[in-house]
Formats: C-alpha cells, structure tokens, sequence
C-alpha cells in the first residue's frame, strides 16, 4: 500500500488526516507530511527539547533548586513533570534551525547539571534500565532478579534494554512461600517469622537469587500489591526491595500509592533504581 497525504484546505485552513497507529503516524509524518508542510509552507522555526528525568528526589525538592531558572525564563524554557516512579525536567529551546536550538539549550542543560549534581538521572528516551546496562557493561557484572509483587517487570524493565543478554541471567518469580524456599533457598524461619513482605526476606531473595543464576549483583522484591491483603502495620502498597553484591545485601522500604498495576509499575522501577544506586555508591568509594 502506499502511503499518501491528503491534505484538505477549507476557509483557508488546511487539514491533514493521520492513522492513529503510532508507528505508522510517525512513519508517515516524517516520510510524507513533514517534506509537504515545508514545500507548502516552509520552515516555521524549529523546536528542540531535552529530557531529565529525576528518580529518588520528590517534586518539591526540585523546585527549590529549579524555581528561579522556571520565573527567568524565556528562550529556552523549563517545566518539571510528575511521572509514575520519577519527575521529569523538560528543557525546551526555540530558533531557526535545530543546531540553533540546541545550541541554546547547552547552557541551561549545563546549568540544571550542576544544580542535580549527585542525583541519579536519565536522559531522554533512555530509562534507569539504559543506565544499569551501561555500568554493569562497564564494570563486568553479571545481573539477576528475584520477583514476587512485582511478577517479572524488573525482568522485562531490564531486558527492555537492546543487548541485555549481556549481562542480565534471569529472574525468578517465586510469588508463594513454597517457591521462595525451594527455588532461592529463603528460610522457612525467616517466612513464619517475620512474614513473605519483610526486609529479612527480601534480602535472602536477593541472595538466593545471586546463588541460584551465579551472578554478581542481584535485585529482589517482595510486597502487597492490592487491593486487598493490607494490614495497619503491613498496607497495601508497602513493598521491600533487597539489592546482593561485592559489597553486602542492603533493603529499602516503601509504600507506593496507587491501583495494583501502578504499584507493581512504580516497585519494578525503583527496584531498577536501587540497584542503579547500589552500584554508584560503592564504585564512588571504592
């Protein structure tokens, strides 16, 4: 089939009709209505935007640090963003051509660098997941999970990223006690004791999770997802993640709002996350 634009001018506007298939709305804006739109009407300027997206520091934190560049601003701009499990900067810069527009971007980029300094952070389309991939090639590591809440998304988070096949070896899915304790080796103690969503389990996950793939460093969750199944003192939406490696087996806690799925979303990334810290930490110190 193939593809053509159909523009429709009427009282002097022009109307163009895309498929709603992302893939093929993009395909066809850059291969037909985009070369259309210049040699009908020509170039209108150019708009460039760069994406921060920030992971373990809440929105008002940023603003403190960001606000004044947010009231002097003209050319370029800057707006921050709620997303789940991360807030995201947008810088965006208008001109003439491309080259100009991030040209002006440079500084303010340079800018919100120094002022984030220290803060874990991706750019643009790349996730957590991109920055994990990258330190663990540069260092050599060998990556495997655990999962019980989150049900394989840290796995998929991971291997969303072309060539993890590196580096990551597996995740396990032990969601009930039994598997826990047959496949990763996590105490029966541990489970009658303090219970299947506790850091204690957690971190022998993780653990058993490094033992079971031979991997260097390894990630583990465990929580309730909801919407039922909460306690006062365990609610729904707590959720324990456990990071083994060279340097110990460390856990975090958190309680994550939202549905189930939104839960099970924020958990996966900020599990990636923790790794992601893990590793920086201690690569710093060392």
């Amino acid at each position: 089939v193939r593809h053509r634009v159909w523009p429709c001018s009427k009282a002097a506007k022009t109307l163009v009709h895309l498929p709603g298939p992302p893939t093929e709305m993009r395909w066809m804006y850059e291969n037909r209505l985009k070369p259309w739109l210049l040699q009908t009407f020509g170039s209108q300027g150019c708009i460039a935007s760069r994406y921060i997206k920030i992971y373990d520091m809440g929105e008002a934190f940023i603003e403190e640090k960001l606000m004044d560049l947010v009231k002097e601003q003209s050319n370029p701009t800057l707006a921050m963003y709620a997303r789940p499990g991360f807030v995201e900067v947008r810088l965006t810069a208008r001109a003439d051509r491309e080259d100009q527009a991030r040209s002006l971007l440079a500084p303010l980029e340079g800018e919100v660098r120094r002022r984030l300094a220290g803060q874990i952070v991706s750019f643009d389309d790349d996730t957590m997941a991109h920055v994990l991939g990258q330190l663990v090639r540069d260092s050599g590591y060998s990556v495997s999970a655990a999962e019980s809440c989150t049900g394989g998304l840290v796995g998929s988070l991971i291997t969303d990223v072309p060539g993890a096949s590196d580096y990551f070896r597996g995740s396990a899915g032990t969601y009930c006690n039994e598997m826990k304790e047959k496949i990763l080796g996590v105490s029966h103690d541990t489970l009658e004791r303090y219970t299947a969503v506790s850091a204690q389990t957690a971190a022998e996950m993780a653990e058993g999770s490094r033992r079971l793939y031979g991997t260097d460093l390894a990630v583990s969750t465990t929580g309730i997802a909801g919407p039922g199944g909460g306690t006062p003192d365990q609610p729904v939406g707590l959720v324990y993640t456990g990071i083994s490696g060279p340097w110990g087996t460390v856990t975090h806690r958190n309680v994550y709002h939202g549905g189930r799925v939104e839960v099970k979303q924020r958990a996966a990334l900020r599990a990636v996350y923790y790794l992601v810290h893990y590793i920086v930490t201690h690569t710093k110190k060392a």
